[in-house]
């Protein structure tokens, strides 16, 4: 995540196009990332290197080139008195710090990473639990069950989501009988730890192994 936010060629934004006066909407877009830090094969695609060409761009910076389609929304093609494109930055994850909860009642502060406000995050109930086996009904994997179901307030109320991940990976689902299918995708599930906000209905599932004495991170939505 953090290379992701220091990459400055990690764009995510959403392209707005106006003409005369009306929102037209995208059907499909896409896009290629040049980076003259890295060599041919690596992560410049045959296809940013044609666009370069293309529009004549220096290969010494680095580029990320958006194309976006907008189509009519009419049979006929309007005639163009007003045209403007904005381009919208959607709202990312940032990193923040680490903390460990043992025990209800357990309480760790923090200062937001943008705005720099002071929060205190107070655990509530921590407590093991299970799922059911014949929730997944697989006969070839046999997935982990158990769990720890963790639930917290915040203080005070933030502006923005913060999530709660674990920082250890869950275990691995085991497999139980061979597939005879060699093409058949290999499963990649762990059992999760469960985040509950007191007071609030949303719910944010995280990675964890029971009994493992890990640090979780927070995770904050900005602007």
């Amino acid at each position: 995540m953090q290379i992701d936010l220091d990459n400055p060629l990690c764009l995510d934004f959403i392209p707005r196009l106006e003409l005369n006066g009306k929102t037209m909407l995208t059907s499909h877009g896409c896009s290629v990332v040049f980076n003259p830090c890295l060599p041919d094969g690596v992560i410049n695609e045959a296809e940013a290197k044609w666009a370069l060409e293309h529009y004549d761009l220096d290969t010494s910076y680095g580029w990320m080139i958006f194309r976006a389609a907008f189509p009519w929304t009419s049979k006929r093609r309007p005639e163009i008195k007003a045209l403007s494109l904005t381009m919208e930055q959607q709202s990312c994850r940032v990193p923040g710090p680490h903390f460990k909860a043992h025990a209800p009642g357990d309480s760790f502060s923090f200062l937001h990473p943008v705005s720099g406000k002071k929060y205190t995050l107070t655990v509530q109930e921590l407590e093991q639990q299970t799922i059911s086996e014949k929730r997944y009904g697989s006969d070839r994997w046999f997935y982990p069950t158990h769990f720890t179901a963790m639930s917290y307030t915040l203080s005070p109320e933030p502006d923005s989501d913060v999530t709660i991940c674990d920082c250890a990976e869950g275990d691995k689902p085991l497999e139980i009988a061979p597939c005879s299918d060699r093409y058949a995708p290999e499963a990649r599930y762990c059992l999760y730890r469960h985040y509950r906000r007191s007071g609030r209905s949303n719910r944010n599932r995280v990675w964890r192994q029971l009994k493992r004495k890990t640090s979780c991170s927070l995770f904050l939505s900005t602007l």
